[in-house]
């Protein structure tokens, strides 16, 4: 019997306090999000094959990082003028980019000037474990708030002769989980 109560009352609480405060993802998304990407569309950017995926790697470690996300959004691109890539909004947050891939060579930047049939951009997302007991080996990575709820996939931000251009990708692959030994 005391289990039961153990397990029913926090349930309760939480289905109580969950009803009605949370707005749902998709209106979110359709009434925010839709307005900014359809406002800012590139007519001379051709993005071909846009496929974007997600891995979380576990680390082996006890300590407060509980793992690493990293999203890659690989591509081609035939391009009218130059652009420069800003920033991954997933979920609600903005991710920094990590790297940029041109034909499997690494760029120092995210500038990209011309054509190209193979385009690869990483971005890294930490999580952390924010037990008491856990040992705070890493700081926290704090990340910004994009201001969209996004229930799946994700804005692509570029900028193209100053101008914003957001990319919107409907899908994301989710890959198997590494776990560190």
């Amino acid at each position: 019997m005391n289990y039961i109560k153990t397990i029913t009352v926090p349930l309760f609480v939480f289905i109580l306090s969950n009803c009605g405060n949370q707005p749902d993802l998709l209106e979110v998304q359709s009434s925010a999000d839709l307005e900014m990407i359809n406002e800012y569309q590139d007519k001379e950017t051709n993005f071909k094959n846009v496929i974007l995926s997600s891995r979380t790697s576990i680390p082996g470690v006890h300590s407060n990082l509980r793992g690493t996300r990293k999203y890659e959004v690989s591509m081609g691109l035939e391009l009218a003028s130059a652009l420069e890539f800003k920033r991954l909004m997933v979920d609600s947050v903005v991710i920094p980019l990590a790297a940029l891939m041109i034909n499997g060579e690494k760029k120092s930047g995210f500038l990209l000037g011309e054509s190209s049939e193979y385009v690869n951009i990483s971005a890294y997302r930490r999580i952390y474990n924010k037990d008491a007991n856990v040992p705070q080996v890493h700081e926290p990575v704090v990340y910004e708030s994009s201001g969209l709820r996004l229930s799946k996939g994700a804005v692509l931000e570029y900028t193209k002769e100053g101008k914003p251009y957001y990319l919107e990708i409907e899908e994301m692959k989710i890959m198997p989980k590494i776990y560190a030994p």
